[in-house]
């Protein structure tokens, strides 16, 4: 094949970081990333891109890229911005998880949307702005500015701001609170469909397995006990799985050197893969229904 697969994600930032490790886990690492942008593959037809976190959306919609790794705030933005719906998002990574909202200062006596009515707002995300507050029936004048958000306030440039909130620190840090969320946001990865031909397309569909196959490993743990054969149906609710859990009778043969049937009250080593967090209280619930030797694991990959 002529062209490798291009991937674009972004340069900087705790989003870069954690699709990095995916990436690394998918056997794609990234060597020396803060020294160059490219990054080719030996054993893979693909090139990663580093660049800016807003540049990303365009670079796929027009083709310079095939795939990119982004915020969905920012791909909010260009929809926002170019009435742009080429966009196709092939998976929701679950990752770098925010939402761009509202915040007023903590002595301003806020009750509804209404308050905006005549405000000063100041963002980064213009486009994602004004189409809420178009579609509130807002007049508010919109403060475009690139960085530093949330001082604008406090050096009377605006009344209000419209920004990405995380943990809410940095507006608690700005004696801002946080009154309405206008998008949930996560990383996501996008590709525009019509600029692939019949190759890049299996090849996009390789690359997209590969990191499910982390991702859905990441979030799963693979769980191994001694229960009584009787408690299965209770287990089975208490920790769900992927599939069905692996049973095994743990019970001698008899004397004639069969297996007899299994008992409600015989023990059973069970193996299933948890799809939901394996805390300590899980435990504790398994162990009321008589499980023994739990172990829980980490999974490295799972491919369907």
């Amino acid at each position: 094949m002529s062209h490798p697969l291009r991937l674009t994600i972004q340069k900087t930032g705790r989003l870069f970081s954690q699709t990095a490790e995916i990436l690394q886990k998918s056997a794609f690492p990234l060597s020396n990333p803060h020294r160059s942008y490219r990054h080719f593959f030996a054993d893979f037809p693909l090139e990663v891109l580093l660049v800016r976190d807003d540049d990303i959306p365009t670079f796929v919609s027009t083709g310079v890229s095939d795939l990119g790794i982004v915020g969905l705030n920012e791909v909010h933005e260009y929809r926002a911005a170019h009435g742009d719906r080429t966009l196709h998002i092939e998976e929701r990574l679950g990752f770098s998880r925010c939402r761009l909202s509202l915040a007023v200062p903590y002595d301003t006596t806020y009750t509804d949307l209404s308050w905006f009515d005549g405000k000063k707002i100041a963002t980064s995300y213009p486009a994602s702005l004004k189409q809420f507050i178009q579609k509130s029936s807002i007049s508010a004048e919109i403060v475009v500015i690139s960085g530093s958000v949330e001082s604008m306030p406090a050096m009377r440039v605006a009344d209000a701001v419209c920004d990405l909130v995380a943990t809410g620190s940095s507006l608690a840090l700005h004696n801002l609170r946080e009154v309405c969320t206008l998008l949930e946001s996560e990383a996501v990865m996008v590709s525009a469909p019509q600029h692939l031909g019949v190759e890049k397309k299996k090849l996009l569909s390789r690359f997209c397995q590969r990191v499910k196959g982390v991702l859905k490993a990441e979030r799963s743990k693979y769980v191994m006990m001694n229960a009584p054969y009787g408690q299965l149906e209770k287990i089975k609710k208490v920790i769900p799985g992927l599939h069905q859990p692996t049973v095994m009778p743990l019970f001698s043969e008899d004397k004639n050197g069969k297996l007899g049937s299994v008992g409600v009250d015989d023990y059973v080593a069970v193996h299933v893969v948890a799809q939901e967090p394996v805390f300590w209280s899980t435990i504790e619930e398994l162990k009321s229904l008589g499980a023994q030797s739990v172990l829980v694991v980490p999974i490295e990959k799972i491919i369907e």
